[in-house]
């Protein structure tokens, strides 16, 4: 039998790999939100004298992001670059007890984990459910399929352009004719895409809330 574990150490994968996350620790910056959860959305708007008048206690649980929990120091750094601690936050109080509201200090982000929970009581309610859903399938369909063309056209009008400049390049060496003013009005031709392509992605930024995914969609 292959002992895998045996071989990492005999390789020094094991320091390299200690020695990576290591440095991309380092060069990460620790993030640990703060977050105010209730059963009742009545208690985020309370005052603190009304709470202390009608004995209303807060619990304070303090819990570290390099805690076991959260899985090795690999998955810690990924939760803390890429997932981001709200989806754990959310995951975990729907699974139990799946009601409430979740408030972010940080971002500001108000959740209605009931809204997950709620099932529809009649067909109207049905019926409003799956318009509601169907309606953010084509919306999502919609900015996916514009945002593709948008950037197609925009790679193949930067390539039709270069191989235009390539072509009249080439021209203009063979003839020994001055390139200046050739490779300046290319350069400024090609400067117009480059705030189209800011727009797209800072607007789906907005759109899905979520730069990991926006940029995703903007590759794809």
């Amino acid at each position: 039998n292959l002992d895998v574990p045996k071989w990492l150490r005999i390789l020094h994968f094991d320091k390299l790999n200690s020695y990576a996350v290591h440095w991309l620790e380092r060069r990460s910056k620790a993030f640990e939100p703060t977050y105010l959860y209730s059963l009742e959305k009545g208690y985020f708007l309370l005052p603190e004298a009304a709470k202390s008048q009608h004995n209303i206690r807060t619990v304070n649980i303090s819990l570290s992001a390099r805690h076991p929990c959260f899985g090795n120091r690999w998955q810690q750094l990924l939760i803390n670059r890429f997932v981001g601690y709200d989806t754990i936050m959310m995951n975990s109080l729907l699974h139990k007890p799946g009601l409430g509201y979740l408030y972010n200090f940080q971002t500001k982000e108000f959740y209605n984990l009931s809204y997950a929970q709620e099932l529809p009581g009649s067909s109207a309610r049905l019926g409003d459910y799956l318009v509601t859903k169907c309606g953010v399938l084509m919306m999502s369909f919609f900015v996916f399929f514009t945002t593709t063309m948008s950037v197609s056209f925009t790679l193949r009008e930067t390539q039709t352009r270069m191989l235009k400049f390539t072509v009249q390049l080439q021209h203009h060496a063979r003839h020994r004719l001055p390139t200046f003013q050739l490779i300046f009005v290319h350069v400024i031709e090609s400067l117009v895409f480059v705030p189209i392509m800011i727009g797209i992605l800072f607007f789906l930024f907005e759109f899905y809330d979520d730069q990991l995914l926006a940029f995703m969609v903007l590759i794809l």
